[in-house]
């Protein structure tokens, strides 16, 4: 018997028959014609070197050697449906509609610069559309549907809701070169004179930073609030103002502006960034690349962050 050559739907036929106990019924549930099942069966007794079914009155009775072999057919057919079952793999090149996620102000440079050569080279028919979201937003948005993923700076909690961090980045004093040399140390006694520009909606980690600030009897003497961090970098580049940036976003910029770090004399407090999406999207085979491909370009940032650690 060389079951490498035996025909699939042979053994179909044979399930049929044994579970009917019929082979009329075998072939309706099949949706075969009576003869063509007849045919399989002769196959099978000579495959198999026995009758296999035997008539009786009201049908077929299996042989002890059908018996034998019923339940391994009948759990290899199983198997092979499970697999024919399984999904494809997921292919970024089909990917289409669009996206939408929802990003904080330093979500966008951190993760578009990555994320945007990507979806060029790997998915160009798939379209993103980003929002700036508040907190409320992000809940809402998850549950209702209009927004598939987020990377926010807090977790959200919530029912069915999954929340992963990304990184921790230390906030650090940036302005152009040769600044310190101009003004020299930034010194706890100093620190009030010097102009700032901040973000216009207030990151909670510069919120932080404040609170820290005031509790040591200092502040930031604010001149300007602007709305990304891209356009912060831009203007201490040529101004002498100072800007307070994540470090992780430092280290991408600071050669294409000229910026350098100025040592604070105070501890500071880090920026969080959470990858956050509801439970319904889970085996979204399209928000799961996307999720993957979010979650290796923030291990790359945590990895060459100097002093920036991911919390496990």
């Amino acid at each position: 018997m060389n079951l490498r050559t035996l025909d699939l739907n042979l053994l179909r036929v044979f399930d049929a028959v044994y579970g009917a106990n019929s082979v009329s019924t075998a072939a309706r549930l099949l949706g075969m014609s009576q003869p063509k099942v007849s045919a399989s069966l002769a196959r099978l007794r000579e495959t198999f070197d026995d009758p296999l079914f035997e008539r009786v009155r009201d049908g077929v009775m299996p042989t002890p050697r059908a018996d034998e072999i019923a339940m391994p057919i009948r759990e290899g057919l199983a198997l092979v449906d499970m697999a024919a079952d399984l999904p494809e793999p997921f292919d970024p090149g089909n990917a289409e509609g669009t996206t939408a996620i929802g990003l904080t102000e330093l979500a966008e440079p951190l993760l578009m610069r990555g994320l945007l050569p990507v979806i060029q080279e790997s998915a160009p028919n798939l379209c993103l559309f980003l929002r700036d979201l508040s907190d409320q937003d992000i809940s809402t948005g998850l549950y209702d549907g209009s927004l598939d993923m987020a990377i926010h700076d807090q977790p959200i909690e919530g029912r069915q809701i999954h929340c992963e961090m990304l990184l921790r980045s230390p906030l650090v004093c940036a302005a152009r070169q040769g600044w310190a040399a101009r003004h020299g140390p930034v010194t706890r006694e100093r620190f009030a004179d010097f102009p700032f520009i901040d973000l216009k909606t207030r990151q909670r980690a510069h919120k932080k930073l404040d609170r820290a600030l005031a509790a040591q009897g200092c502040s930031r003497r604010l001149v300007y609030q602007t709305g990304g961090y891209w356009s912060m970098a831009g203007l201490i580049a040529g101004t002498d103002m100072l800007a307070v940036l994540p470090k992780v976003f430092f280290d991408e910029v600071s050669e294409a502006f000229a910026l350098e770090e100025i040592d604070m004399p105070f501890d500071v407090p880090r920026e969080e960034a959470y990858l956050i999406w509801h439970a319904r999207n889970d085996d979204d085979a399209k928000l799961e690349w996307l999720r993957e491909v979010s979650r290796t370009i923030y291990r790359d940032r945590v990895e060459s962050l100097e002093g920036g650690v991911r919390d496990e």
